[in-house]
């Protein structure tokens, strides 16, 4: 798992992105709406990765749009959630 540090860009983690997207995935299609989600990169190389590795697509719409904001539709959701898996306790930290 590769996790950068926003504030002095160090690496830790790899993967940590599939691995929330298929939670969030998961909850997605737990909760009626069948594993479309949308969240906002932190910035335009991360939204790249997250488009040629996740199958995400620009979505800069809304009540207050968003250079970053992105949508993973039902289909590529359903890629991410085969390849990354994780045990939910639903323990709330």
């Amino acid at each position: 798992m590769l996790f950068v540090n926003s504030v002095n860009g160090t690496k830790k983690y790899s993967g940590v992105g599939g691995h929330l997207f298929a939670i969030a995935g998961n909850k997605s299609v737990e909760y009626g709406f069948g594993g479309f989600v949308y969240a906002e990169a932190m910035d335009a190389e991360i939204l790249q990765h997250y488009q040629r590795n996740f199958g995400a697509e620009l979505f800069p719409y809304g009540l207050t749009p968003h250079p970053y904001r992105f949508i993973i539709d039902e289909n590529n959701m359903k890629k991410i959630t085969e390849v990354y898996s994780y045990d939910d306790s639903d323990e709330e930290i």
